[in-house]
């Protein structure tokens, strides 16, 4: 999903005028240090485990992950994931939005939003608090990870890829699909208004055949 997603958002930022792309990409550097330094300081638990028992004999499960250190190392990875995923919904998403239709609080609060976006408020937050409960559970000393700890991390992996489809779907799939059944509607449009109606009565035929008679 990668790649394609890759070039969508390419596209769509170079429809943006020169001063509002460089406005966005200005921000979204800026940005950055927000959320790299805590998924560097979160991350570093799990390097503190596997530092710590380091030897040749080490045991890997088939997730790549070393089993005396799988809690913390996969609850750190899903709150690191979930760091760099608001960061991208807010830095990312966000500038690419229409001007006309912006999300306010108020419209939260009111339950003023549209499926989609309802839906994309739904998952965010169900996400929030899953990751919230995973690092609440997450264990820097090293053990091997939980049946419900890891069922939890399932349930969030799940959600994520939702989240990441709805939120594709909405700002990139659908807006690409209008675009182009809008541009084959008119230009289907123009060229039966400038082809020649076979139906249609030749005045000038007609008069001539009967100057010809």
């Amino acid at each position: 999903m990668l790649p394609p997603s890759y070039f969508a958002v390419i596209k769509l930022y170079s429809r943006l005028s020169d001063l509002k792309l460089g406005a966005v990409i200005t921000t979204g550097f800026k940005s950055l240090p927000s959320v790299l330094l805590p998924m560097l300081y979160i991350s570093t638990a799990s390097l503190r485990c596997i530092a710590s028992i380091a030897s040749p004999d080490i045991k890997i499960d088939n997730l790549g992950f070393v089993q005396s250190c799988r809690n913390p190392s996969q609850p750190t990875f899903m709150v690191s994931a979930f760091l760099f995923t608001s960061w991208a919904l807010t830095y990312v998403v966000e500038p690419l939005l229409p001007g006309e239709r912006t999300l306010t609080w108020s419209n939260v609060m009111k339950l003023e939003m549209k499926r989609a976006e309802a839906l994309i408020f739904s998952l965010l937050s169900t996400l929030s608090v899953g990751t919230l409960v995973i690092y609440a559970l997450t264990n820097e000393e090293g053990e091997e990870i939980s049946e419900s700890l890891a069922q939890l991390c399932g349930i969030m992996t799940a959600n994520s890829i939702c989240l990441a489809f709805v939120v594709a779907y909405q700002y990139i799939i659908s807006p690409f699909i209008y675009k182009a059944f809008n541009r084959s509607q008119t230009s289907s449009e123009e060229e039966a208004a400038t082809s020649p109606n076979p139906d249609a009565v030749s005045f000038a035929n007609t008069s001539t055949t009967i100057n010809a008679l």
